[in-house]
């Protein structure tokens, strides 16, 4: 098994393809033909999307499969000692570069991303639930909500539809919950913007398809443990 990156540093953007099952000392090493970064002033910084949360490589000795990246994932390579001037490079040494644009390379048809966005493979790939629309989530309505990361289901009434100025960029649309439980994460406020009022820790804001409507009546924990 391997994935996709894109290797980011000062002089060089490029797509690699990786087996899962590389060590990150060995990973440093191939990407140190790539930037000339010395791999012990190699930081490596994983982030799923380009806006995503990034998250530090530091064990050397764990698979790049352990970190879970997705295909087109971007890694970051930091260079811990500004005194050195590395210089991007390959095996093939001063061969001229062709760089783009990132609005340029958004626009090429023969490029790994084109390529997987295409076939709708990896995070492009469509999930259940992605042709729920802000219309078929009325507000009031009983819903569970869907956390692909969580052990327990979350149950609420749906107490928000719209666009929101938080998220990855102004304007994206949310849906905000009003949880039967205390497994939230506001009250309905998030940066000091109320969008719906409720109790602390029962607000939740989630993306339309995560997003079940239905007769979903509160769970009775009381009746879960009756044997």
């Amino acid at each position: 098994m391997s994935v996709w990156l894109v290797i980011l540093s000062t002089n060089v953007k490029s797509e690699r393809k990786y087996p899962l099952d590389i060590s990150i000392g060995d990973l440093k090493r191939k990407i140190y033909t790539i930037t000339g970064i010395e791999t012990s002033s190699q930081r490596l910084e994983l982030s799923q999307t380009e806006t995503a949360v990034s998250t530090i490589l530091s064990d050397d000795e764990r698979t790049l499969a352990s970190y879970s990246p997705v295909d087109y994932a971007h890694l970051k390579v930091v260079n811990l000692n500004p005194t050195t001037d590395a210089v991007g490079f390959d095996d093939e040494a001063n061969v001229p570069k062709f760089e783009l644009s990132q609005e340029e390379y958004d626009k090429r048809t023969d490029t790994v991303k084109a390529f997987i966005e295409r076939h709708k493979l990896g995070r492009f790939a469509d999930h259940p639930g992605s042709t729920t629309t802000p219309s078929s989530i009325p507000i009031g309505a009983r819903c569970k909500v869907r956390d692909a990361d969580a052990f327990y289901e979350r149950r609420g009434l749906v107490r928000f539809v719209g666009t929101t100025s938080f998220g990855k960029s102004p304007g994206s649309l949310w849906v905000g919950v009003e949880l039967d439980e205390p497994l939230g994460k506001n009250d309905g406020s998030v940066q000091g913007e109320r969008y719906f009022d409720c109790r602390p820790k029962h607000g939740v804001f989630v993306k339309p398809e995560q997003v079940n409507i239905g007769e979903f009546p509160p769970i009775d924990i009381t009746e879960e443990d009756e044997m």
